[in-house]
């Protein structure tokens, strides 16, 4: 197997991207804003239902706060990377039977398979994750569909 793609690091790609870290790499995150709806409806309820002023008002801002930090911290993930120094040039990577290579005008790396603990594919793309839980995505329209079958297996098959 040898691969080459160019991928542009550009505002679509790094929406997609979040998308799809948060569909298929976060546990609570995804379900942080249904959470924060339910604890607002739970203050509202408690207020008409019973006399736990304290409680009722304490569920409805928990809500609240849940629901304004999934807002936040998005915004605060995106704009780190609209705003990071790699944000519109393109990083070419390079994937053969033993490592994947990345090379921007930064620099270059190299990382042998052993350093993937999971592949995940999803509808747009491939999702590769490194041991220590960092994640790189890769476009659907840019890799297709047998070479992404041969990155998993290359992953997967580590000792």
């Amino acid at each position: 197997m040898n691969i080459e793609i160019v991928q542009k690091y550009n505002k679509e790609y790094i929406l997609e991207c979040y998308d799809e870290l948060l569909k298929h790499r976060t546990k609570f995150r995804k379900y942080q804003k249904i959470v924060g709806i339910f604890f607002i409806f739970l203050g509202i309820i408690l207020y008409f239902q019973t006399d736990l002023l304290f409680d009722c008002l304490f569920s409805f801002f928990l809500g609240l706060f849940m629901i304004g930090d999934f807002y936040y911290t998005k915004h605060k993930w995106i704009k780190s990377r609209l705003n990071s120094k790699q944000n519109n040039f393109e990083t070419k990577l390079f994937f053969n039977d033993e490592e994947m290579r990345s090379v921007t005008k930064f620099g270059t790396s190299s990382l042998k398979w052993e350093f993937f603990s999971d592949a995940i594919k999803t509808e747009k793309g491939l999702t590769l994750v490194l041991e220590n839980e960092t994640s790189i995505y890769i476009q659907k329209s840019l890799l297709e569909e047998k070479y992404m079958d041969e990155i998993i297996k290359n992953i997967k098959n580590q000792p």
